[in-house]
Order: C-alpha cells, then structure tokens, then sequence
C-alpha cells in the first residue's frame, strides 16, 4: 500500500511538473522602444497599435487605433497582444502596424515613427521605432 501511495504521489508530481512546461500560445507579447535619432529614449509618449493598414489622414489618427500603450521611464511601452485581439482565432501570423503619432504646428496629426510586425500566437517580440 505504501509503494502504491509513493507510485501516485511520484506520478500527480510529475504530470504537474510536465503540465507547467507546456508554452502559453496565449500569452502574445510585443515591447516597442521608441528613440530619436541620436538614440535618446522617449518616456511617457504614446505608442498606437492598429490591426489593418490605413492611408492617408487615417493613417496619423489616434482615433483610429485599436489602443495605446505609453512608454515608461525607459521608453518602453508594453502590449499584451493576447489581452488586445483574440490570438486564438489566429490562423497563422498577423501584421500589427505600430506608431508613434504627434501634432506639427498646424495641430494636424502626422506619424512620426512607425514598424509593421508579424505577430503569432506565443510570440514575444522586442522592436524599436526609430522616429524620422
């Protein structure tokens, strides 16, 4: 009896141990650091995420993002793509347009800095947007 409690207590522990190696698809990841072109980072600044490709005054809007995130100290901003679109519906990968949008003088939206990224489920991604 007590080998069979050993036996049971060996296996639930290692069907735990094996469970928690499995990769989380869901948990769908991507960092945008945003700098200058002398490499400085820019903290506190929004950076949008689109999932289609707009042109023209679309393409600078905020209006039309699917969310923002603001970079931190460093110049980081953090997106939970899972917490953001269904990753799960995914067939595959999805290019996620990412920008950093600001006002000219006119007080007219323009983009500043922009990356394309082919995003899949699980990924985790670290990119910069260099501004222009």
């Amino acid at each position: 009896m007590k080998k069979l409690n050993f036996t049971l207590i060996i296996l639930l522990s290692l069907s735990f141990v094996i469970s928690g190696c499995k990769k989380d698809e869901n948990n769908t990841e991507v960092t945008i650091t945003l700098q200058n072109q002398v490499g400085q980072i820019l903290s506190y600044r929004n950076v949008y995420v689109f999932d289609n490709e707009l042109s023209g005054a679309e393409a600078a809007n905020p209006a039309f993002a699917d969310t923002y995130r603001q970079t931190d100290n460093y110049g980081i901003a953090y997106f939970g793509i899972s917490d953001i679109y269904d990753v799960g519906a995914w067939d595959g990968s999805k290019v996620l347009y990412f920008k950093f949008i600001s006002k000219d003088l006119n007080d007219d939206y323009y983009v500043a800095g922009e990356i394309d990224i082919s995003v899949a489920k699980g990924d985790i991604i670290n990119k910069i947007i260099l501004l222009e």
